[in-house]
C-alpha cells in the first residue's frame, strides 16, 4: 500500500500527495488527516482533543460530511467545538456560526427503554461543495471521573474510508502503571520527557485501484473473505486497572450498600419462599420472581451506568437494567441466608 508522505498542519490547504498507486480522485471523499490526542491525570481526569481534515469530491461527500456529529456523556464531560470550516479552492474560508451548534439527546438502543445523560452535539456545515476541504476540531474534557484515581480508553483506526494519515496520542503521567494493548503490528512509539509518558501509533487506510475487482471464482472467493466476521477488539486500549480482580473490587464497591436486604426485601423473600425446604427450590423461586415480574428500563445518568439502584427501590419500582435485577435478586436470596456473588461477563 503507498503511504501518505507529506505532512499538514490544520489550515494548511496543500493536498496531501501520495505515489502513482494511490489515485482517489473517484472516491466520494479522502480524509486526509486524523488526529486523536488524549491526556490523563493522575486523578482520573483528562482531556480529548480531536482533529480531522476531509477532502470532499462529489455530491456524495457533501450528503456525508455536510452535517456532524460529536458525542459525549454530559454527567461527567464537557464537549466544546473549536471550529468547523470549509476551506474553498479560491482561498475562502466558510466557518461555521456558534448558531450552527445543537446539542441535542443522543440516540440510544430501541430495544428498551433508555434513559442517559449521553448526548450529541450536531453542526450543520456551511457552504460545503464538491472539491472543498472540510476541517473541524473538537475538546472534550473528562471532569468527573468515574473510578477516582482510575482512567481508560479504546480506539479503533478508520477503516471503512480511505485515510492518508491518522494518528494517535496518549499522554499520561510518566510514574504511571498501565496496561496497554494494540494489535499485532501497531506498537506505539514510547517517549518521556517532563514527568510524562507519550505513546504515539500511526495508521493509513487506502484501497489499490484494482482491489475488490477479482472476477469469476477469484471474485467469489473476495466476497467470502468480506463476509468473515471481524475481530471484537479495538486496535488500542489502555486501562490503569491491573486486573479483572481489580475491577471487579471497584464494581462491589458500588453495589455492597445496594443489594442490602431492606425490610421490605425480607418480607418479599419469606412470602416467596413460604413452604420450599431446599435451598434450589428457594432460589428458582427467587429467580422467577425477579426474571418475570420486573420491566426492563435502564437510567443509565452518571454513576447509574455503572452503580445499580437498591434492592429495595427496585422492587417499589418494579423496574430496572440487568444490574438492577441482578441486585434485588442478590438481596432477595440473602435474606434467604443464601449467599451470591456478582460475576462481570464479556457481553
Amino acid at each position: 500500500m503507498p503511504e501518505a508522505t507529506v505532512e499538514l498542519k490544520p489550515g494548511d490547504t496543500t493536498t496531501v500527495a501520495t505515489d502513482k498507486k494511490g489515485d482517489y480522485s473517484k472516491e466520494g471523499y479522502v480524509i486526509e488527516q486524523i488526529r486523536s490526542s488524549h491526556r490523563f491525570e493522575g486523578d482520573g481526569t483528562g482531556r480529548e482533543e480531536g482533529f480531522v481534515r476531509v477532502r470532499v469530491q462529489s455530491e456524495a461527500g457533501v450528503q456525508r460530511w455536510g452535517q456532524l456529529r460529536f458525542g459525549y456523556n454530559s454527567a461527567n464531560e464537557k464537549l466544546d467545538i473549536a471550529y468547523v470550516r470549509v476551506l474553498k479552492a479560491d482561498g475562502a474560508v466558510v466557518s461555521a456560526a456558534p448558531g450552527a451548534v445543537q446539542d441535542i439527546n443522543g440516540s440510544v438502543q430501541q430495544f428498551a427503554p433508555v434513559y442517559t445523560d449521553y448526548r450529541e452535539k450536531h453542526v450543520s456545515v456551511p457552504g460545503l461543495r464538491p472539491g472543498d476541504a472540510l476541517e473541524f476540531e473538537s475538546v472534550k474534557v473528562l471532569h468527573t471521573p468515574l473510578a477516582p484515581g482510575q482512567f481508560w480508553m479504546q480506539h479503533d483506526f478508520t477503516q471503512t474510508s480511505i485515510v492518508l494519515d491518522e494518528r494517535l496520542e496518549i499522554d499520561i503521567p510518566a510514574g504511571r502503571a498501565v496496561k496497554v494493548k494494540n494489535k499485532a503490528g501497531m506498537d506505539p512509539k514510547i517517549t518521556e520527557e517532563n514527568g510524562r509518558r507519550t505513546y504515539r501509533w500511526t495508521s493509513s487506510h487506502l484501497i489499490e485501484e484494482d482491489e475488490g475487482k477479482g472476477k469469476g471464482k477469484d471474485k467469489d472467493k473476495d466476497k467470502k473473505k468480506k463476509k468473515k466476521k471481524p475481530e471484537q477488539v479495538a486496535d488500542v486500549q489502555m486501562t490503569t486497572f491491573s486486573s479483572w480482580e481489580e475491577v471487579g473490587r471497584w464494581y462491589a464497591g458500588l453495589e455492597k450498600d445496594r443489594r442490602t436486604p431492606s425490610k421490605e426485601v425480607r418480607a418479599k423473600a419469606e412470602e416467596l419462599t413460604k413452604g420450599l425446604t431446599s435451598d434450589l427450590d428457594k432460589t428458582e423461586a427467587l429467580y422467577d420472581f425477579v426474571a418475570k415480574n420486573f420491566r426492563y428500563v435502564s437510567l443509565s445518568l452518571g454513576m447509574a451506568r455503572y452503580q445499580p439502584q437498591a434492592a429495595g427501590d427496585v422492587l417499589h419500582n418494579q423496574y430496572g437494567d440487568c444490574k438492577d435485577k441482578n441486585t434485588l435478586l442478590a438481596a432477595l436470596l440473602e435474606a434467604e441466608g443464601l449467599h451470591s456473588s456478582t460475576v462481570l461477563i464479556h457481553s
